[in-house]
């Protein structure tokens, strides 16, 4: 059976359960409905979403897959949410003033110490629970410790708004602002020896 897909977008939280051919209203979770731009999925458990109003209207979390949401506190405007796979309670939140964690599942957060008054763009961890971080200067970043000490990628300097990485095959799939102001999706190799243009919206209307 194929698993169920959820994707919270803008305006509302919506559901595909065919590969995202067919789509279905879930919730609204607040009035106005919500506009989702920070949003993640717990690997470990897929009904497990905690997602972050752009509107600073609150951080929410839903346990049976957007039907009920929660509010959370949160510790600054997050701007990137993601889950460790291997325990749904452990969550990281990037800000404009580094990174937190929450021990809890969103209950309460500590600031990490390194990257404390930088921009943390984006989160993510691969299946092997490496975590890696878009950091304001430092480019991507990334601990194998959850969080206690990083290292840098070596030549990374995009300024990239997305992660998503393949630890399978070594690979992360980042999203990006060019120089040129166009918006690019790059494949980048886990040892930073390649790099590979994928996608680009230059040329486009």
């Amino acid at each position: 059976m194929q698993a169920a897909i959820s994707l919270l977008e803008e305006i509302r939280d919506i559901k595909s359960s065919d590969g995202g051919v067919t789509w279905e209203l879930v919730s609204n979770v607040i009035e106005p409905p919500v506009d989702f731009h920070s949003v993640v999925t717990s690997k470990q458990n897929p009904e497990i979403i905690v997602g972050f109003d752009s509107g600073a209207r609150g951080l929410f979390k839903t346990v049976d897959a957007g039907k009920t949401w929660e509010t959370l506190e949160y510790p600054e405007h997050i701007s990137a949410l993601t889950i460790s796979p291997d325990d749904s309670e452990i969550i990281y939140a990037g800000t404009g003033n580094g990174i937190f964690k929450s021990d809890n599942g969103g209950q309460t957060w500590t600031q990490l110490d390194i990257y404390q008054g930088m921009a943390v763009f984006a989160l993510a961890f691969d299946d092997d629970g490496r975590l890696f971080a878009s950091v304001k200067t430092f480019g991507i970043v990334y601990s194998d410790d959850s969080g206690e000490s990083w290292e840098d990628m070596r030549d990374v300097d995009f300024t990239i708004s997305s992660i998503a990485a393949d630890s399978e095959n070594g690979f992360l799939y980042v999203g990006v602002y060019s120089s040129g102001g166009f918006q690019e999706v790059y494949k980048i190799k886990y040892d930073s020896s390649s790099y590979e243009l994928i996608g680009t919206n230059k040329g486009l209307k």
